[in-house]
């Protein structure tokens, strides 16, 4: 393998993105081990998210802006909590709803490496914070958010 100023030469280092080689590569990129939560408080809701009292609601993990309510949760695909790995290779794990309050949409839709077919996707800041709270997918006639749930947290009409 030829070295250029100490790194491998970028012709026989392999390319992620040829054709067939992503998936082994995002496979071996997926961490162990859960990561370093930076928001401590955030909602770690589950696939069984039955037995919550409907007056629920998911607030900015950082700032507490408002982004939605439980009964706001959508299932798509069948279900409601999903878990991806984008083309760098970091995993996700995210809410799909079908509103979000706070979100601000940073850039244009696109469909490039969309995580659902026929839907195009635009990163969304929180308008409080601007922290990354997820995405907006749309297509296909649907529109919903998948909000990280990391970013995300729960709290009840009593707090």
């Amino acid at each position: 393998m030829g070295l250029t100023h100490g790194r491998p030469h970028p012709a026989t280092t392999p390319n992620p993105w040829r054709v067939g080689v992503l998936p082994g590569w995002v496979a071996r990129k997926q961490p162990s081990e859960p990561s370093h939560n930076e928001f401590p408080d955030a909602a770690q809701p589950t696939a069984d998210v039955t037995g919550k009292p409907e007056d629920t609601s998911y607030v900015c993990a950082r700032c507490g802006a408002f982004l939605a309510r439980r009964s706001d949760q959508l299932t798509v695909d069948g279900k409601t909590l999903h878990e991806r790995v984008n083309p760098v290779g970091f995993p996700h794990r995210f809410m799909t709803l079908t509103r979000c309050e706070a979100a601000s949409p940073i850039d244009e839709p696109t469909t490039d490496f969309t995580w659902f077919e026929g839907c195009a996707w635009q990163v969304v800041l929180c308008a409080g914070c601007r922290v990354h709270l997820g995405w907006h997918f749309q297509g296909e006639g649907r529109s919903f958010w998948g909000v990280l749930v990391e970013r995300m947290k729960e709290v009840s009409a009593t707090e």
